[in-house]
C-alpha cells in the first residue's frame, strides 16, 4: 500500500522590528498535513519569540496574532514586546482575535 501524504514546505520569516521594542515574527507552511503542520509551526514561531526576547534578558509579551491562508499557504503572524521583567505592561495576556470581516451599519 503506497500513502501520499503530500509535500510539506515551511518557512519562517525570522523575528522582524516592527517598533520599538515590538517584533513581529511569521510562520508558514505549505500543504502536507494540515492541522499538524499548522500547530507545529505556531508553536515554532511563539517558541522563537520567546528566545528572541530571552536573548536580551526580557520576557515575551504577546500582543497580536493572527492566521491567513492564501492559495496552498497558510500564515501564522505573532506580533510580539520584548520586556523587562518589571515592566508594567508586562501582564497576562488577553489576546482576541481579529475579525475577518467588519459589518458597518450606516
Amino acid at each position: 500500500i503506497i500513502l501520499l501524504t503530500g509535500c510539506a514546505t515551511t518557512a519562517s520569516t525570522g523575528v522582524i522590528s516592527f517598533g520599538p521594542d515590538t517584533y513581529i515574527v511569521s510562520a508558514k507552511y505549505s500543504r502536507g498535513m494540515g492541522g499538524v503542520f499548522k500547530g507545529r509551526e505556531i508553536k515554532k514561531a511563539i517558541q522563537e519569540a520567546n528566545a528572541y526576547c530571552a536573548s536580551s534578558g526580557k520576557q515575551m509579551m504577546p500582543v497580536n496574532s493572527s492566521e491567513s491562508i492564501a492559495g496552498n499557504w497558510f500564515t501564522y503572524d505573532l506580533t510580539f514586546r520584548c520586556l523587562a521583567s518589571g515592566d508594567p505592561e508586562l501582564r497576562r495576556p488577553n489576546l482576541q482575535k481579529v475579525p475577518d470581516m467588519v459589518i458597518e451599519n450606516n
